[in-house]
This record gives C-alpha cells, structure tokens and sequence, in this order.
C-alpha cells in the first residue's frame, strides 16, 4: 500500500477548499486511457495555511485491462501517478513508481 503525502497552501486570506486529483497511466500503454482518475480527496484549508492531504493507493488503483486474460489486474510495469487540482497536464504533478 502506499500513501500520496501532497502538501497544499492557501495562499488566500479567506479560508478555502482544494480537491486534490489523483491520476494513473501505466506507461508504454498504447490502448489505454490517457488518464484515469484513482482518488480524490476534498480539503478545508485555513487561510495562509498549509496542510498535507493523504491518498491512500493501494493495489486495486493499479489495475488496467489486461487482454491475455480479458480482466482488469495489477500487471509488471512502470506507472506515472499524476497529482493536482485539475486532470489538466499543466495543473499537474507527477511522479513514477514500478510495480513489479
């Protein structure tokens, strides 16, 4: 199991909400989506704070449709998790871990 850790300022003077995205793609997938949204997590932010919000990924966040076997499962590979407030590119971060 893991645990995103994503750090979120407001920068405001007004107390304010965040949703924080979370995306997978499994690299090298040619027929997958470009995206796929695993988790979100809505947040209250004080304002000139900074608070962590935590998305647990686990196992099932990892599985793509695999063909040989007509099912989704978690299979070998590199994955790019993508983390931010839009699934727009620009408005994400990203990170890439191996599943093995």
């Amino acid at each position: 199991r893991l645990m995103l850790s994503v750090p979120v300022t407001n920068t405001s003077a007004r107390d304010g909400e965040e949703v924080v995205q979370v995306y997978l793609r499994k690299d090298n997938d040619t027929k997958g989506p470009r995206l796929a949204l695993r988790g979100f997590q809505r947040q209250l932010i004080p304002a000139g704070q900074t608070v962590t919000v935590q998305i647990p990924m686990d196992e099932f966040n990892f599985r793509t449709y695999n063909e040989a076997t007509g099912k989704m499962q978690t299979t070998p590979g590199s994955y790019t998790i993508y983390y931010g407030s839009s699934s727009r590119l620009e408005d994400l971060q990203e990170m890439t871990i191996i599943c093995k």
